[in-house]
């Protein structure tokens, strides 16, 4: 009988999908809890000023490294972006990170975009000794942290994983 190399991968492509479906449905509850404590907290920044909280409109991206029209930036974000969720989000997913890490990036990502398209400058508010940031910014920031930091903890197990099979 004539069997096609997709066919045996059926099971495994609908886990997968199935696997994706439940990771969208995980991380929307996290994307919109951050979108709206990123925004809840740049409206309420202008009325709390002290030597941490100081509003300004950041024209700039990535810490004053790449300057451009708001559009611009904006777009070259939501490509890395996109670029994210469809090559990385779902590799590191299917390792065994949890879906709430890559969806704080995404948050992220989304709240400084917003902010973009609709004022041409991103509201940073908490004074750091190195930038002028906001909540977006550390959603995104705190993101790249426990990813990294799973990848690194998910593929030492594995190693390990795989040197007990060896011996």
């Amino acid at each position: 009988m004539w069997t096609f190399r997709w066919a045996k991968n059926d099971d495994a492509m609908n886990v997968d999908v199935a696997k994706r479906v439940d990771a969208v449905h995980a991380s929307v509850p996290i994307v919109g809890a951050v979108l709206l404590a990123d925004e809840i907290t740049k409206l309420g920044a202008p009325y709390f000023h002290s030597s941490l909280i100081s509003p300004v409109f950041n024209t700039d991206y990535n810490l004053g490294i790449l300057g451009g029209p708001a559009i611009t930036l904006a777009a070259g974000s939501l490509l890395v972006l996109m670029v994210f969720m469809r090559l990385v989000a779902p590799r590191v997913i299917r390792l065994g990170v949890s879906p709430a890490i890559p969806a704080l990036i995404v948050a992220g990502t989304l709240g400084n975009v917003f902010d973009r398209l609709r004022f041409g400058a991103v509201r940073d508010w908490l004074v750091t000794p190195w930038a002028t940031i906001n909540l977006a910014d550390l959603a995104v920031l705190a993101g790249l942290v426990l990813l990294i930091g799973s990848i690194a903890i998910h593929l030492h197990e594995l190693h390990q994983g795989s040197r007990r099979l060896l011996r």
